[in-house]
């Protein structure tokens, strides 16, 4: 299973996954301001490669996944798209 999340990882699938999301109204998120209508969607390679969740994340390190989550599917990884009701800050 740890081979399988870092696959999903490592090298993400680069086509456009899960369902973009529009904002029914103006929104702000920190300094920036985004009016109604802006559609939002994640960045994969972005997230799976960002050094803040994934230490030497260039690298195929399986074992990053040896936890008490191992066999959680939906944690860890964004394969299969970020869900139904995703949110920033709940990657790990």
């Amino acid at each position: 299973m740890a081979v399988i999340k870092e696959s999903l990882r490592w090298r993400p699938n680069m086509i456009p996954t899960g369902m973009p999301r529009v904002l029914i109204e103006d929104d702000t998120w920190g300094p920036y301001r985004f009016e109604k209508g802006t559609i939002f969607t994640w960045n994969s390679w972005g997230i799976s490669h960002s050094e803040e969740e994934y230490n030497d994340n260039g690298s195929f390190i399986p074992e990053r996944f040896m936890n008490e989550k191992l066999y959680d599917v939906l944690q860890d990884q964004f394969g299969f798209g970020m869900g139904k009701l995703s949110t920033p800050g709940t990657f790990s």
